[in-house]
């Protein structure tokens, strides 16, 4: 059975930080994650596997979620991953096209019945895989989300992403 949604991997999570040294000492110096682009508004960071980044931080006065990242394949993934969502009435947060953020590729977002952001995105830049002689995260296996409303979250997740 084909899913409605050919998500391939968890990309990576994007979160707003008042912050960013802060961010950085912990998940570069302490976590083992290596820095791939800073300035003073975003900072980006990898594991040691192929995705060019894992951990995203964006400049914000409060702390939170600004997205989640899945990869599929193709951007015509991406355009018919639109086409679907919309026939099941959910709306598009941003319109399929280029994606505006290290690595680039090509996206589109909507928003799960919370509010959170999920990014669909192919044709990220990769990176190459760095040696795994130590203890330091590969790549992300899993986001977690709390809810208010289990049954909308399992239609959202099951009936129209088709996890």
């Amino acid at each position: 059975m084909t899913r409605p949604i050919a998500i391939r991997s968890l990309r990576h999570v994007a979160l707003r930080c008042p912050d960013l040294h802060v961010a950085r000492h912990f998940y570069a110096d302490a976590w083992g994650l290596e820095v791939v682009t800073e300035d003073e508004s975003m900072l980006t960071l990898r594991g040691t596997g192929d995705e060019h980044h894992v951990l995203a931080f964006r400049r914000a006065d409060e702390l939170g979620l600004d997205h989640v990242a899945c990869g599929v394949a193709t951007p015509s993934d991406v355009n018919r991953a639109v086409d679907h969502l919309v026939s099941c009435g959910v709306q598009v947060d941003i319109e399929p096209g280029p994606w505006a953020h290290p690595g680039g590729g090509y996206a589109m977002a909507f928003r799960d019945p919370e509010g959170r952001r999920i990014a669909l995105v192919a044709d990220v830049a990769s990176v190459a895989p760095r040696a795994r002689a130590d203890a330091r995260p590969i790549e992300l296996s899993h986001v977690v989300f709390n809810t208010d409303d289990l049954d909308a979250a399992d239609a959202i997740w099951t009936e129209v992403v088709g996890l």
